[in-house]
This record gives structure tokens, C-alpha cells and sequence, in this order.
């Protein structure tokens, strides 16, 4: 399979293009619905110049994309996550269908969406976030993401117990 790239404050990671791919597509669909600021226009200006979207051997440098704004990065993956939480095990078409680029891309985002499970969306995304909270020194958000923390909101963490 063929891989792709994201790199983050000097870290990289290498992913399957078609993770990347339906990461992308999620990503684009989040931002288009999230408000305007200067870091959505950098994600979507990079997703449609890379076409991240259909890019076989794509490398994303985050922090041109990410910028100052690690915390409206992660709050972007926030979305993508829950999007992904909300999804049937085996997305398939309900969830092809939620994602902001029908059209020509119909057949292969069908295709990665017919041979990916709910479980490896979520790792990629975790993957990534990882990395940006990580270089933003960020552990919290994180933990946060993965639900094992829940300190800020008062929410019963994961073993049910307040932070």
C-alpha cells in the first residue's frame, strides 16, 4: 500500500494513503462546517493545493497548516473524532454521504470507506493529534481526546470517577 506523510515540529509519521485520504476528506468536511478564522482558510487552501483529498504520495507539513492555532487544530480533530464516534462500525454509505466532496471521488471513497473500520479511522486521527498536542505540549488534550481525562469540565472520566 501506497503511504503518505504528515510531519509536525520535527516529528513524522508514515500513513496509509487510504487512511489519509478519508482523513483528509473528514478534515475538509469539519472545517468547511466550522466558523471562519485564518486557520480554517490554511486547511482547506492546503487540502484543495495538495488535493489531500486524492493525493497518492501527499507529505503535510502541519505546522505551515497549524500555525499558532494548535488549539483550533485540535478542536478541528475534536469534530473529526466525533463524527467518527457517531459512525456504525463499518461507516459505509451514510457516512460516504456525510463527507463534503461527492462527485468524481464517488468510487474510491466508497472503496476506503467499503475496506476501513471504524477503528482505523479513529487511529489515524489519534495518530495526528497525538502529534500536534504532543509538539504544543498538549498532553492534556490528548488524554482529553481519548477520553481518559476529563478534568476541566468536571465530566465522570472513563473509570467514572469526577477529575
Amino acid at each position: 500500500m501506497q503511504q503518505g506523510y504528515i510531519e509536525c515540529g520535527g516529528y513524522d509519521d508514515e500513513i496509509e494513503v487510504r487512511e489519509l485520504v478519508i482523513f483528509w476528506a473528514m478534515v475538509e468536511t469539519v472545517a468547511k462546517a466550522s466558523e471562519k478564522s485564518d486557520l480554517v482558510d490554511r486547511v482547506l487552501e492546503e487540502i484543495e493545493k495538495k488535493q489531500l483529498y486524492v493525493s497518492y504520495e501527499s507529505v503535510v507539513v502541519l505546522d505551515d497548516v497549524v500555525g499558532q492555532d494548535a488549539e483550533g487544530f485540535l478542536s478541528i480533530l475534536d469534530n473529526v473524532l466525533h463524527m467518527i464516534r457517531n459512525a456504525p462500525d463499518h461507516p459505509g454509505e451514510a457516512f460516504y454521504d456525510a463527507l463534503s466532496r461527492p462527485g468524481l471521488l464517488d468510487f474510491q471513497l466508497r472503496y476506503y470507506l467499503s475496506v476501513l473500520s471504524k477503528k482505523d479511522l479513529l487511529w489515524v486521527v489519534y495518530r495526528v493529534y497525538a502529534m500536534v498536542a504532543t509538539v504544543n505540549q498538549r498532553p492534556d488534550r490528548f488524554l482529553g481526546c481519548m477520553g481518559i481525562i476529563r478534568c476541566r469540565t468536571g465530566e465522570p472520566t472513563q473509570f467514572g470517577m469526577n477529575s
